[in-house]
Parts: C-alpha cells; sequence; structure tokens
C-alpha cells in the first residue's frame, strides 16, 4: 500500500526540482563582443533600460601593460548612477597573463526592477601593472553593436560624461530570486509526463 504513495513523492520531488533548475538557470541579458581593445578600470559603464528581473553574472574580460601578476579587481553594480544603492560587490583575484583573460562576477541573482539603469565601477584593489578592460567594437561616438552599454570617461555620479556605446561584456540573470523562464519543449514534454504520471498514480491511490 505504501509504494504507489512512495513514487507520488518521488515524481513530485521530481517535477519540483525540475522548476526549480529552470529557476535558477542563467539567461543572458545584455550581450556585447570583444574587441581586443581596451581602457583602464577607471573608468565606469552602464545598462540603460535592463531587460531582466535580477542580476546574475557579468562577464569582463582584461588584459594589462604586459605586467604579468596577481591582480585583484572589484565591481560593483548600482541602481540608477555611480552613486546609487548599490546592488552588490564582487571581486576577483587572479594571476593575468600578458594577454587577455576573462572573469566572472556573480552576483547571485539580486533582484532588479525590469527597465532599471545599472550603473559599474571597478577599482584595481591591487596590481603589479595597469589592468585594463574590453570596451567592445564601437569607437568614440554612437553605433549600434551593443544597444543600451555605455561606456564614461570616469566614474562621477550621476553617470559621468558619454565615451563610447559599447562595452565587451556579457550579463546574464538568474539565481534563486530570479523568475522562471520559459520552459524549452523537451522540458516542458519531461514535465508534462511527470505530472500525467502522479494525476495517474493519485487516482489509482484513491480508487
Amino acid at each position: 500500500m505504501a509504494r504507489p504513495l512512495s513514487r507520488v513523492r518521488l515524481l513530485l520531488v521530481s517535477v519540483v526540482a525540475v522548476f526549480t533548475s529552470a529557476a535558477v538557470s542563467a539567461q543572458v541579458v545584455v550581450s556585447c563582443p570583444l574587441s581586443g581593445t581596451g581602457d583602464q578600470v577607471d573608468r565606469g559603464f552602464y545598462v540603460q533600460n535592463y531587460a531582466g528581473s535580477s542580476l546574475g553574472t557579468v562577464q569582463l574580460t582584461y588584459f594589462t601593460d604586459g605586467t604579468a601578476g596577481t591582480y585583484t579587481i572589484s565591481l560593483t553594480a548600482r541602481v540608477g548612477a555611480y552613486d546609487g544603492p548599490i546592488l552588490g560587490t564582487q571581486t576577483m583575484t587572479a594571476n593575468l597573463p600578458a594577454g587577455a583573460t576573462t572573469h566572472t562576477f556573480d552576483f547571485g541573482g539580486v533582484p532588479v526592477t525590469p527597465g532599471s539603469t545599472l550603473a559599474f565601477t571597478q577599482v584595481a584593489v591591487s596590481a603589479p601593472g595597469i589592468a585594463f578592460y574590453d570596451v567592445g567594437p564601437c569607437n568614440f561616438g554612437p553605433c549600434t553593436s551593443c544597444p543600451n552599454v555605455f561606456e564614461t570617461e570616469d566614474t562621477t555620479p550621476p553617470l559621468s560624461t558619454f565615451r563610447r556605446n559599447s562595452v565587451g561584456l556579457t550579463i546574464t540573470q538568474g539565481g534563486a530570486t530570479a523568475a522562471i523562464p520559459m520552459l524549452d519543449r523537451r522540458t516542458a514534454a519531461i514535465l508534462a509526463a511527470s505530472l500525467a504520471v502522479v494525476a495517474l498514480l493519485v487516482l489509482r491511490r484513491t480508487v
């Protein structure tokens, strides 16, 4: 008598796991290609009309002035301006070679109101040389390669002075607080089959 109930519980746990997996999966919200050229990390950048409901990760690419060594760089995310409310600060410590290297800052899915402006500032906490970050494909002035992504001359509030319309980056939303994304066909099919089996076992249990 207990076996069908155990199966029901097992399937219910599986269904919950599917939903949980969907809820924490990362989704790319902003993507701007790399260019191999950069500016020093004291220049800020911001994203207008952010389409996500949370801030998951920010991926940036760094290179140096040729001085290899251990670099510590912090990235702070704020809402609305360079002196706006802080969403979080993440720090990387890495052995940077003379060439480029990519690092992902994980903000853990902190909630964000869709349509917000997210402003980012960086600090070279410790650096044996000069650290640069990839600024994307646009030269000085506007371009359409990276809509809503802007680099600025520095980090003077509220949003400094426009420098270029790109930064080489990828931003995702995700984490436990993120909204559940649309399920793909395969996941939806698995979920539907699981629910059907659960319903069948419940009916057999109650007959």
